[in-house]
């Protein structure tokens, strides 16, 4: 079992890079999950606070690169612009072409570096809702922005009734022990971002997805960042969705993931 997962961060990466994406998911004949964040982008005051000023250890790299540059990003932090809830017409046309869609949060920023201040319902309930709204049929999954999740997220995952969520770490599908929802783990977290910067050529990282892939037979969960995808990251999920039909596979969404796992 194989599926393919898409977190949009970005109002970027859902109305530049996500139309190419399901033109070639098209042509390839494979169905994705996409998950969106649903509220603004971050504004420079919580990029300031919850970045900049966080300890070192909460840090990550900035990939600025996958931003659109300095100056998109600066300019997008001056004046944050909104992304699901901004974008209705490319919400509903990633699920008019078969694909599934379910939120990323409202804020990605607040949810992923401040996730233990915030109140998680309310963030969830408005996610949920925005989508709802939009798309007009009920929310069944979550993934947490930057995989970020505690206790707490896990209960208002259940208390809010989703069949799945897509934070947890695991080799397969696994209910979280104390909790009712599944957990679909993402079997490889390499990026194509990531890939480059260790110095692996364009054909190195579409043999490592294909190779993974061929190890995980029983399950597999590879994902990536619309906003990464330029015309040479379309490139690569162009050879990887040809390696992975020619291995006679056929790529599922994450709600049909869950209905298979839990019978």
């Amino acid at each position: 079992m194989i599926a393919f997962r898409f977190d949009i961060d970005t109002r970027r990466g859902l109305v530049d890079r996500v139309p190419p994406l399901l033109d070639l998911l098209d042509e390839h004949g494979i169905r994705a999950t996409f998950f969106c964040v649903m509220g603004p982008e971050a504004n420079l005051a919580e990029i300031v606070r919850l970045r900049f000023l966080a300890p070192r250890e909460a840090k990550s790299p900035l990939n600025v690169g996958a931003k659109g540059g300095v100056a998109k990003l600066a300019l997008a932090a001056l004046a944050p612009r909104k992304v699901g809830i901004g974008n209705p017409d490319r919400l509903r046309d990633i699920v008019a072409r078969g694909h599934e869609l379910q939120p990323h949060g409202w804020s990605h920023i607040q949810w992923q570096r401040n996730l233990d201040a915030i109140d998680v319902r309310e963030h969830l309930r408005r996610a949920i809702r925005t989508q709802e709204t939009i798309v007009g049929a009920p929310v069944t999954g979550f993934a947490s922005p930057g995989r970020s999740c505690n206790e707490d997220a896990l209960r208002a995952f259940d208390e809010a009734g989703l069949v799945y969520g897509g934070d947890l770490d695991g080799e397969v599908p696994f209910v979280p022990a104390g909790h009712d929802h599944l957990q679909i783990p993402i079997t490889r977290f390499e990026t194509i971002a990531q890939m480059r910067r260790r110095g692996l050529s364009d054909e190195q990282i579409v043999a490592s997805y294909l190779d993974h892939v061929d190890e995980r037979r029983q399950f597999t969960c590879l994902y990536e960042h619309p906003d990464d995808l330029d015309d040479a990251g379309l490139a690569i999920f162009g050879e990887v969705f040809r390696g992975v039909r020619e291995r006679g596979l056929e790529p599922v969404t994450l709600s049909e993931v869950a209905s298979a796992w839990r019978g």
